[in-house]
């Protein structure tokens, strides 16, 4: 049995998940996905399954993207439990890592 989770699910460029996949919350704050493989070999294996030529440079622009919709997915969450549009702690807990989204897309914004 698996979860399927749709509600950010789109046809695009394949930069865009990779985006997504190596934010540092994913990658337990080091440059390795999910704290095991290292990012060079990402990229080595995604090429060899996908036939796609990674462009490190994509990568940056999608996790700055990224990281901006993370943001608002915050910044919704708690809004949502502040005027009582939901009362689902987990939105409130989520909200709670907006300072540290936001730290994280200024940082990798001025490094790209």
């Amino acid at each position: 049995p698996g979860l399927l989770d749709w509600e950010l699910a789109h046809l695009g460029d394949p930069h865009d998940d990779l985006g997504w996949a190596l934010l540092p919350d994913m990658t337990g704050l080091t440059d390795r996905l999910f704290g095991v493989m290292e990012r060079s070999e990402v990229y080595e294996r995604y090429e060899a399954g996908s036939g796609v030529r990674i462009d490190p440079a994509a990568i940056d622009y999608y996790s700055v993207l990224a990281l901006f919709k993370l943001a608002c997915i915050c910044q919704s969450g708690l809004h949502m439990f502040a005027v009582g549009g939901s009362n689902d702690v987990r939105a409130l807990m989520l909200s709670s890592q907006g300072g540290t989204v936001m730290r994280q897309l200024a940082k990798l914004a001025e490094r790209t």
